[in-house]
């Protein structure tokens, strides 16, 4: 025979639904603050390593400092 909650088995219908719908509300809460501190320990994390590098790096040019410059005048597409 199953096992069923405490607040199942009291023939009171009302209150099992509360409580069945309040301990789901309640795990979705745990659900969520755990990803929300998940990522910000994660961000954290990446902060202390950029803490914990040299100073040199920090200050050096990106690796492709004409990224962002765009194409250069010409022709258009299908120009000659």
């Amino acid at each position: 025979m199953t096992q069923k909650a405490y607040y199942l088995t009291e023939g009171r219908p009302r209150e099992a639904i509360r409580t069945f719908v309040f301990t789901e509300m309640l795990r979705g809460a745990m659900y969520g603050a755990a990803v929300f501190f998940g990522v910000l320990v994660l961000i954290g994390a990446i902060a202390l390593v950029g803490q914990l590098l040299p100073e040199e790096s920090k200050q050096a040019p990106g690796p492709m400092p004409f990224s962002a410059l765009g194409l250069p005048p010409g022709p258009g597409i299908g120009q000659a």
